[in-house]
């Protein structure tokens, strides 16, 4: 779905759609995200350890709220 069988499962670093490290320069214009320029070069692919942290973040965050708010 994602490409994750494309990229090491574990890694700190993000990819560009040729398995190369993403280049972030490429989409910035004066310190400013540039979409056009994103669109041209790649979208950002991540391996599959931060694609499940970042997932897990946005269920767990949530969840520690509702908790709170359920024990009161």
């Amino acid at each position: 779905m994602w490409n994750l069988a494309y990229f090491p499962i574990t890694g700190g670093i993000s990819f560009d759609n040729t398995g190369s490290p993403y280049n972030v320069q490429r989409i910035i214009t004066n310190s400013i995200f540039d979409p056009v320029k994103y669109i041209v070069y790649s979208p950002l692919f991540l391996p599959t350890i931060i694609a499940l942290t970042i997932g897990a973040a946005f269920a767990v965050f949530p969840a520690i709220f509702m908790h709170m708010y359920c024990e009161l």
